[in-house]
């Protein structure tokens, strides 16, 4: 929930930006007009543009409020359920090398809880069936033994009896238990698989996410770079407001950009935490990787 926050925020924030350009090039475009250095036209397009921007922040605040209620209630704490805030920026959680692949598969199969359940699960099978198994041995029994007949004579000794199998030996239910442990051995494998799949799926992810953080992040540096560039031109009056509109518009979606991909950065590792089982561990393996 604060992931959500901070990232309706910053797209909050991002539109916020635009407006102020909005406002300033509107400003500049109407004193251009009164010297006759601009049409009207310019100033009209320029107001349409940024009506349309203020009903983008309109809906960006919107979005941005249901995710704070959602924080505020997950929150649960009365005395700061109407002023609480998300802090901090969205940013890229910490990394993870790709030779972490194989601890990270090892430790999902180590610690999510149905694996270990599953093992359990062999484990008494297996007890079984080596009950069943020895159970099918006849056990002697061996005592001492007293008699005294009708002249009152004593007979002393010792007595051995055991069971003598025929018309079942144990083999129904020896067969019983091996299958009952074969199904158990087979579904948790099974587990096994989905689980390695998993990981390595959100893994996959994980990196996707990174490097396309990185790709945003540095188109973004780039056009703002060449959106303040292209004011200054515009300020000086060596290009229009068209070519101004469309950088800054260009360098708005980049900044947009940029935090749906931190936002699918998030949720990526989210998901791989998930996949794990164990988020300690995974902090532990970035950490010591290094």
């Amino acid at each position: 929930m604060h992931q959500t926050a901070v990232y309706r925020r910053g797209k909050w924030e991002v539109v916020n930006e635009l407006v102020q350009f909005d406002r300033r090039l509107l400003a500049t475009l109407r004193r251009q007009m009164e010297a006759n250095q601009v049409s009207a036209a310019d100033v009209v397009l320029a107001e349409v543009e940024s009506q349309t921007t203020r009903q983008q922040v309109e809906a960006a605040r919107q979005e941005y409020a249901a995710a704070l209620a959602d924080l505020r209630q997950q929150i649960g704490i009365a005395r700061v359920a109407g002023s609480a805030e998300p802090v901090g920026e969205l940013t890229v959680p910490e990394g993870l090398p790709p030779e972490n692949l194989d601890a990270l598969i090892r430790a999902a199969l180590d610690c999510r809880p149905e694996i270990q359940s599953a093992r359990s699960q062999v484990a008494a099978s297996r007890a079984a069936v080596a009950l069943a198994r020895a159970e099918r041995i006849p056990v002697p029994s061996v005592g001492p033994a007293y008699e005294k007949d009708e002249s009152g004579v004593s007979f002393y000794g010792i007595a051995v009896s055991t069971p003598i199998p025929v018309w079942n030996a144990g083999g129904p239910l020896l067969r019983q238990r091996e299958a009952e442990y074969h199904r158990d051995v087979v579904a948790l494998e099974q587990l096994q698989e989905r689980t390695t799949a998993q990981v390595k799926a959100t893994f996959a992810r994980w990196q996707q996410a990174q490097r396309s953080v990185a790709q945003t992040q540095s188109l973004a540096e780039l056009l703002n770079a060449q959106t303040a560039r292209m004011e200054r031109l515009f300020e000086a009056g060596q290009s229009d407001v068209i070519r101004l509109l469309q950088v800054r518009r260009r360098a708005v979606e980049a900044r947009s950009a940029q935090l749906d991909s931190l936002w699918q950065s998030t949720q990526a590792y989210a998901d791989l935490l998930a996949a794990v089982g164990t988020a300690p561990l995974v902090g532990s393996l970035a950490t010591d990787s290094r």
